[in-house]
């Protein structure tokens, strides 16, 4: 079941929620994989764009501007990071064969 991780900013409730195409979209717009990801701003906020997407599919990317600058880096680094730990692909295990 895809919850996903729940937050207000801007008067308004939001969804958070990493799945493959999250991942897949965050690495397209960044330009680089998420495991050679920098703590930079413009890195976070396409991250957060990302995984905003399958909830709120129409959300501009000033729009998640306005979010980072409302709530701060560390309060959306805290958001990133339960949304991607309850993530399907990085929380499921390897299957053996």
């Amino acid at each position: 079941m895809d919850t996903g991780t729940k937050f207000t900013a801007l008067e308004r409730d939001y969804t958070l929620y990493f799945d493959n195409r999250a991942f897949r979209v965050a690495e397209k717009t960044m330009g680089h994989s998420l495991g050679t990801m920098q703590d930079s701003i413009g890195d976070v906020t396409l991250l957060l764009h990302a995984g905003l997407l399958r909830h709120q599919p129409q959300i501009p990317l000033e729009k998640v501007d306005e979010i980072v600058d409302e709530l701060g880096y560390e309060k959306i680094a805290d958001l990133l990071g339960e949304a991607m730990a309850a993530s399907p692909p990085l929380r499921k295990k390897t299957a053996t064969v």
